[in-house]
């Protein structure tokens, strides 16, 4: 997809977020990742590849850098399809990369926030 998702750009606006929250949560497609399913977690140039708090959600000093974390609010980012993890990192060939593959400890729910919301024409 390419462009903005403007229902999700609409979270940067504190007066219309609850309302906008209402909606990601009604509309957008959801999925459980049960604990027998893995997903990967990439990370580029982390001070310490061998460490597993690198997988974690970003350290406070790059916190509110992704789209949905805050330094309130960290945001672990990952994925079931490698791919994906490489493109959303934005990470050229010559970057230092490492992959984790996680286990969920229980059952997941999450949301589809690559499925297109239809937007009214105003």
């Amino acid at each position: 997809m390419v462009g903005e998702i403007e229902p999700l750009k609409a979270l940067q606006e504190e007066s219309s977020r609850e309302e906008i929250i209402s909606r990601i949560l009604a509309e957008y497609p959801g999925r459980i990742l049960d604990s027998d399913e893995h997903f990967y977690r990439l990370r580029k140039t982390p001070t310490c590849p061998g460490d597993f708090d690198q997988y974690d959600p970003p350290p406070d000093g790059k916190l509110g850098q992704g789209r949905f974390d805050t330094p309130e609010f960290p945001v672990l980012y990952g994925s079931q399809d490698l791919e994906v993890c490489v493109h959303e990192c934005r990470v050229a060939a010559e970057d230092e990369m490492y992959i984790a593959t996680l286990v969920p400890q229980r059952r997941l729910k999450l949301l589809n926030l690559a499925e297109p919301l239809w937007e009214e024409n105003t």
